[in-house]
């Protein structure tokens, strides 16, 4: 009947996850790579006396091993939502560290705080592109490590004035990048908002609200391949309008439309989260049960059906009598998806034979 993709892959992803995971991934790797390479230029190029590279070492060794971390939980478990707290610890760890090696250097006899201070306003400018929640995060994650090292050097009787002078330009780079992460923050909500709307065009009709035919090729081979895993049932109803034509021609086309909308309304209100009800074309709809057998699909389409045909349908106050005949099918072994609506719609068009207004099995 139509060609469904077989991969089942699933287009509601949260795109905002996939975006987390793939800058966890790139900036755990990045700290992998730099911070060795830092360690190995202080010792053969700078001199950098021996306690002080211990020291440099213990301040970078954490930073490394959450990189380590983040790295290998995000290659083995990328579906998680891991990500998000990985890439805060290291957004804090980095900036922890650049602090500590700040402080460490203003310290030390033999110290260079100089270039220290030029890391933390590059570690900076990284967190505020690291950043998840916009400029109150790269405050937080600069203004508490400032804290801690203005404290600590202040208890161990540090010039404090010089302190400062070294931290003039780390405080402008603050500024600079919490405004850049507040509007890279925006545009990536206006982004995934944008997308999320896209995605939910894609696979709602328009007029009743139901999903659409191209929603339903997309899950139904999904949802036969989890139902055969799983040897739970699967059915699919198959409901059609009696006599839709007399509704248009004797009311006009506006409350057809009106009548279309209401029957959707009704059926969303007698279906479970998990089930998916399709506008499957004109006064056609398709429902897709997972986890229900051909008794209780049947019990499903005969729920719906009374809640049609007893209450008549109110538009532009008049009162609008419809009917919807049902036919329903249960997934068989041998079934592909292009069989098992075919007997659906074989049971609907015998529910019409016979009288209409009926579900038929």
């Amino acid at each position: 009947m139509f060609d469904v993709p077989h991969d089942g892959t699933d287009c509601a992803n949260d795109v905002s996850l996939l975006v987390t995971r793939a800058t966890t991934c790139a900036a755990a790797a990045l700290a992998m790579l730099v911070l060795p390479l830092y360690q190995l230029i202080e010792i053969f190029e700078h001199q950098t006396p021996s306690d002080l590279l211990w020291l440099h070492a213990a301040w970078r060794a954490p930073v490394f091993l959450v990189a380590l971390a983040s790295l290998l939980v995000c290659m083995l478990q990328p579906g998680s939502g891991a990500p998000k707290l990985l890439l805060r610890l290291i957004a804090a760890s980095v900036m922890i560290m650049m602090f500590g090696l700040f402080t460490t250097n203003m310290l030390h006899a033999q110290g260079n705080p100089e270039p220290m201070a030029r890391g933390i306003i590059m570690a900076t400018f990284a967190v505020s592109l690291l950043s998840l929640r916009g400029g109150w995060e790269v405050l937080l994650h600069f203004a508490l490590p400032l804290a801690g090292s203005l404290a600590w050097l202040a208890f161990r009787g540090a010039d404090l004035l010089e302190t400062t002078t070294q931290l003039v330009d780390p405080v402008m780079m603050l500024v600079i990048a919490m405004i850049a992460s507040e509007l890279f923050y925006r545009i990536r909500g206006q982004q995934f908002a944008l997308q999320r709307q896209l995605r939910q065009l894609a696979s709602t009709d328009a007029l009743t609200g139901l999903h659409n035919r191209r929603d339903l090729e997309r899950r139904i081979a999904a949802e036969m391949s989890r139902s055969r895993r799983h040897a739970q049932p699967l059915s699919v109803v198959i409901g059609d309008l009696d006599h839709f034509k007399r509704v248009n021609d004797e009311y006009g086309h506006g409350v057809g439309d009106d009548v279309l909308r209401a029957v959707g309304v009704r059926m969303r209100r007698n279906l479970r989260s998990e089930d998916l009800a399709v506008r499957w074309g004109g006064e056609e709809f398709l429902l897709l049960l997972p986890d229900t057998d051909r008794d209780g699909a049947v019990d499903v389409a005969e729920k719906i059906r009374r809640t049609i045909s007893e209450h008549p349908i109110g538009c532009n106050g008049q009162e609008v009598p419809v009917t919807i005949s049902f036919g329903v099918a249960e997934l068989t072994d041998s079934d592909q998806v292009a069989d098992l609506i075919r007997r659906a719609d074989d049971a609907m068009y015998r529910a019409k034979a016979q009288g209409r207004d009926r579900v038929c099995a």
